[in-house]
């Protein structure tokens, strides 16, 4: 008899890390009904601080606690609970979750890296049933909604969890293809264009030309005080109607630098005034059913922060909007 049995569990510590541990496989081996998860390492967008191309890795690395929880779970054939919601999480061998890797990114080509972004997203969203997105910079959310958008063959929402804005359009010193100008390119976007811009949590100071653009617009901005007040599960719910229009489902992109610096100090720009951890989750659980084609979970930048708080939050919120579309 063997001393050691290959279907146990690995420690936290062991084993090549991917999303809740799920397999590994290429983009073009999933299966349809599967939701796919894949890695967008590129932050040569952004004029905040360099490091969310650990972006993915980090977010990884810190669902491994999760993934042993859910391994553990299921060889004790029982089940996890989220005391907050009462939600229960069963997740087995039939639980449709697979890890793609990171998506082919090239460093010294931004124009080329756009494409091939898009394109990756494309072919994947094409056979998932849901593409979740590793970021990355908030900008990588252009590409990535293009690319689902032109998978889906119809008009697709876009609703952005987030503090800022970025409805900038050229910049002197980053041109056209920049974080601050990611939501004014999907919003000028055609073949395809979006169904809908809403946004989710904005707070602190933005610059009066985003704003004015987005008012003149009529475009729904809920702000994090307005989500305190008017309650978070209403507000998101809200801001999804918004951002899906008359489409059937929407594209969510999570910008981890919409949540205080207290909680999430690991971004490119802590913010001040932002959502609580708390809110984010109680957000992520009131999308938990929404029609979605997509989710990303961008500005991740582990380099900053010598504990993992903003990675394993990243990990945990995602798990909370994926967890019933998991649970077998």
């Amino acid at each position: 008899m063997s001393s050691f049995d290959p279907a146990h569990p690995l420690p936290v510590f062991a084993g090549i890390p991917t999303y809740l541990r799920a397999a590994q496989v290429e983009p073009g081996h999933v299966q349809p009904g599967y939701v796919a998860v894949a890695g967008v390492t590129w932050d040569h967008t952004t004029p905040g601080t360099i490091g969310a191309r650990f972006g993915p890795k980090a977010i990884r690395e810190g669902s491994i606690f999760l993934g042993n929880q859910l391994q553990t779970a299921r060889e004790l054939a029982t089940s996890l609970v989220e005391v907050s919601t009462q939600d229960v999480l069963r997740v087995s061998a039939a639980s449709r979750i697979v890890d793609c890797g990171d998506f082919r990114v090239y460093p010294s080509d931004t124009t080329r890296t756009i494409a091939a972004i898009e394109e990756q997203a494309r072919l994947l969203a094409h056979r998932a049933a849901m593409a979740v997105f590793l970021g990355g910079d908030r900008f990588v959310a252009y590409p990535l909604w293009r690319g689902v958008a032109a998978a889906a063959g119809e008009p697709i929402g876009f609703l952005q969890i987030a503090a800022d804005l970025c409805l900038a359009d050229q910049d002197e010193l980053w041109g056209r293809w920049w974080r601050g100008a990611t939501n004014r390119r999907i919003l000028e976007s055609r073949d395809p264009a979006p169904a809908g811009v809403a946004w989710l949590g904005t707070s602190g100071f933005v610059p009066a030309a985003d704003w004015d653009l987005a008012m003149s617009r009529r475009l729904t901005v809920i702000t994090a005080r307005q989500l305190r007040a008017e309650g978070t599960a209403a507000a998101a719910r809200r801001a999804l109607d918004a951002a899906r229009g008359s489409a059937g489902r929407c594209y969510v992109s999570i910008d981890m630098g919409a949540v205080d610096g207290v909680f999430a100090p690991g971004t490119d720009g802590p913010r001040v005034g932002g959502l609580s951890s708390v809110e984010l989750l109680e957000v992520m659980d009131a999308l938990a059913d929404a029609p979605l084609a997509a989710v990303d979970v961008v500005n991740v930048v582990p380099n900053v922060e010598l504990p993992i708080t903003t990675q394993r939050l990243a990990a945990v919120a995602l798990l909370r909007l994926l967890a019933r579309r998991l649970t077998t």
